[in-house]
């Protein structure tokens, strides 16, 4: 794995990064995903918060959404891992053939 793999590897997880971030900040504070009508808020069974939007407009989504939002998480840090796992697992000089 050269410096170029990591970079580009590094690059690439920076927008997941920040668009679970801003996914996550969302849903914790009642915001809604998408704008007028299609919008959409997860109910995450919290008794002390409201639509952020408070017109009323945008559609709840049941836990199992929240759910499903946690095992897709789960599946990219799986696969993080599991890239991190197989980086250090190659060896770290290469010895030419004889």
């Amino acid at each position: 794995i050269t410096a170029v793999d990591t970079g580009v590897f590094v690059a690439g997880c920076i927008p997941f990064v920040w668009a679970a971030i801003s996914f996550w900040t969302r849903i914790v504070n009642g915001q809604p995903f998408g704008t007028g009508k299609d919008s959409v808020v997860i109910d995450t069974g919290r008794e002390d918060w409201k639509a952020a939007d408070g017109t009323g407009s945008s559609r709840i989504l049941s836990a199992g959404a929240l759910r499903l939002a946690y095992v897709l998480m789960g599946a990219a840090g799986i696969s993080v891992a599991a890239v991190l796992f197989a980086a250090s697992q190659l060896p770290t000089t290469l010895t030419p053939p004889a």
